[in-house]
């Protein structure tokens, strides 16, 4: 009985230490310093350039050379591609 109760406590412990991924209604999202290059396209350090599907209207005070802190998503999935589309979901100077 005491050897079922182990094997029960093991699994159990097990599986409540299992990694679940949250999603917090923004998918996965980065934070990034950026240049801005003009209204709706930022220029990371490592030179990827993030072109902005959405930019919300209270921002108006964004200026070429501008340096941004970005929260954002990314909307397509190559990695490689040296142009990058975004949603903004943060935006800071």
């Amino acid at each position: 009985m005491k050897k079922v109760f182990v094997i029960i406590s093991l699994l159990l412990s097990l599986y409540a230490c299992s990694e679940d991924k949250v999603d917090y209604g923004f998918g996965e999202y980065y934070e990034e310093l950026a240049t801005c290059v003009s209204d709706h396209t930022f220029l990371l350090d490592d030179g990827t350039y993030l072109i902005a599907e959405n930019i919300d209207p209270k921002y108006t005070n964004i200026n070429e050379g501008d340096r941004f802190y970005l929260m954002f998503s990314f909307l397509e999935r190559d990695i490689q591609a040296k142009e990058r589309t975004i949603k903004i979901h943060s935006l800071s100077k």
